[in-house]
């Protein structure tokens, strides 16, 4: 039987990653479509191969994002499939996440392809909107309403919390290898907007957010606890470590 996987949170979050991850250590070949639309289609224009050297479409299995949106309208949107579809939720700490967010609209946010970011809450006079969105996916994450939840930052950090999501997704035991490279698809890194390797994101992802302690546009996220909060909340649900370096855990 088939079964999809939509690989549901917010744009920088690290959900590319994810999905070529899911890829990789997958039992079965699967596609990658990125951001499903709100009419649930997969459509053919928007088939991306991340990992199949024959470039041929897999009828059989599908792994797709979903982003920026709160988690029950993204619920909606694979419910509407009609197929028993799995919902995986990333969460990414919020300095982190809010960091690469206004880095990435600074630097490549006036692209064509991104031209729909300022209306979907990205920037800073959606600071509000988009925090709502944060915390709506945390609070979800806590209630276990998706059917896995990868904390972003101990995906990064550990081989045993890369095994244990793998297993709930039903990926082989090769899940908790050392990290592959950051696909360039999707602008690739915000802060380099080149492919990197597994070490390389060991060492900088965690760090994002120091490089942006004095701009403006980050400022607000700094000011306000309530992301954070409920971010530490979450790893201490789920028994991972907050691992945000340099920011004390209050």
């Amino acid at each position: 039987m088939r079964r999809d996987i939509a690989v549901i949170g917010m744009k920088r979050s690290g959900l590319h990653a994810i999905a070529a991850w899911i890829r990789e250590h997958a039992q079965v070949p699967m596609n990658f479509v990125n951001d499903v639309p709100r009419t649930a289609e997969l459509p053919a224009e928007a088939r991306v191969e991340l990992a199949d050297p024959s470039g041929s479409y897999h009828e059989e299995q599908a792994v797709y994002t979903i982003e920026d949106r709160p988690f029950e309208s993204a619920a909606s949107i694979v419910h509407r499939r009609g197929r028993n579809d799995l919902l995986v939720l990333v969460i990414r700490d919020p300095l982190n996440l809010f960091a690469s967010r206004v880095r990435f609209l600074r630097e490549r946010g006036d692209q064509l392809r991104y031209r729909d970011y300022p209306t979907r809450c990205v920037f800073a006079e959606h600071i509000g909107a988009e925090r709502l969105v944060y915390t709506d996916h945390v609070t979800h994450a806590r209630a276990g309403a998706p059917s896995a939840v990868v904390v972003y930052n101990a995906w990064v950090l550990a081989p045993d919390y890369r095994r244990k999501v793998g297993a709930e997704l039903g990926l082989l035991p090769t899940c908790e290898d050392a990290l592959g490279e950051v696909q360039p698809y999707g602008g690739g890194s915000s802060f380099t907007g080149e492919e990197q390797g597994g070490e390389e994101l060991h060492a900088a992802v965690l760090r994002r957010w120091e490089g942006m302690r004095d701009d403006q546009g980050f400022q607000p996220y700094l000011e306000d606890p309530r992301p954070l909060n409920a971010y530490r909340l979450l790893c201490a649900q789920r028994g991972v470590p907050y691992a945000v370096p340099n920011h004390e855990a209050r």
